[in-house]
């Protein structure tokens, strides 16, 4: 029989999901418990810091890693300087922000509800990641450090366990036509986080994306499929040329420059000339020739992609 690794990882992290969850019934999960330890804590770390190289290792070899040299030999493949930092290449994980959402936790302060749990996690020694030097800590000696297996490290490395999770099973997920697309999990099934994500706005006659949003913050994004995007783009430059003919084909218009014979109409004035001319009522009668691009966008289908900071959209001036 083959195991399904995707399930293999992600069981083996619900289980410390549901022991964590446990403990914050014990133990009040808030602002001024963070520094709280215990054995207990310290093993929970652990075992969710060796998961976190298993699965570092795996995404790496998965993603192009190979095998490292040290003077033509191979040599011990590093989950955080080799693996994370491969990864941290590829997708900028450092980025990527999780929500702390479960209703057993109650922090009040941001810092301990968004967290960036890949943060410094592919360096070593005093730069790297809180959690991963709490860890290696309480590993090596863990009599002398247990003070560092506590509540606000195992949180972070459950966190990064999460992460590193959603990345290794690399789902997709369709929500159907915009006007009635079905709600997006953003837990993802956890009971602990929730991931954030947006939707890639983009200007309907370029295509160009919106890059005002932080998509890099993002660990799933909001898109229109490829062929529906350039459906609509297709549409509305389509019906902008149409705008375009009806306003210098209108009496309106006509009227408006021969009374300003120095006028000059510029395309990408084109709303402030409507409006100049005939105020809102005209300017609701030419949006009426965009019905064709508005029908896709209401009608179009969206999807929900895992981002691994590449391209959203298909290149489509050339179309």
């Amino acid at each position: 029989m083959t195991l399904n690794k995707n399930t293999l990882y992600w069981s083996v992290y619900k289980n410390l999901e549901r022991e964590v969850i446990e403990l914050s019934r014990q133990i009040h999960f808030d602002d001024n418990q963070l520094s709280v330890y215990s054995v207990k804590i310290a093993e929970l770390l652990i075992r969710c810091s060796i998961e976190i190289e298993s699965i570092a290792k795996e995404l790496y070899y998965q993603n192009g890693g190979i095998t490292p040299l040290d003077d033509g030999n191979e040599r011990d493949l590093y989950f955080d300087t080799d693996c994370i930092e491969l990864l941290e290449n590829k997708w900028e994980l450092s980025e990527k922000k999780v929500f702390v959402s479960a209703s057993t936790f109650y922090f009040d302060k941001e810092e301990h509800q968004i967290l960036t749990p890949l943060k410094k996690a592919n360096k070593r020694g005093k730069s790297g990641s809180d959690w991963k030097k709490a860890y290696q800590a309480v590993k090596h000696n863990r009599s002398q450090n247990l003070s560092k297996g506590n509540i606000e490290n195992l949180i972070k490395a459950m966190g990064a366990l999460y992460l590193l999770n959603i990345y290794y099973r690399n789902d997709h997920f369709n929500l159907g036509i915009e006007s009635r697309k079905e709600k997006f999990d953003y837990s993802l099934g956890s009971e602990v986080f929730s991931i954030k994500s947006d939707y890639v706005a983009f200007n309907d006659i370029s295509g160009d994306i919106d890059m005002s949003m932080n998509y890099k913050e993002c660990v799933y994004i909001e898109k229109y499929t490829d062929d529906a995007y350039q459906g609509i783009v297709l549409s509305s430059r389509n019906d902008w040329e149409k705008q375009k003919k009806a306003l210098i084909e209108s009496t309106e218009f006509k009227d408006f420059i021969s009374k300003n014979p120095n006028y000059s109409f510029k395309s990408n004035q084109f709303i402030t000339v409507c409006r100049e001319i005939g105020g809102d009522e005209f300017m609701r009668k030419m949006h009426q020739i965009k019905n064709d691009s508005i029908r896709l966008y209401i009608n179009s289908p969206k999807e929900v992609i895992l981002n691994k900071n590449t391209k959203v959209y298909p290149d489509i001036k050339n179309v």
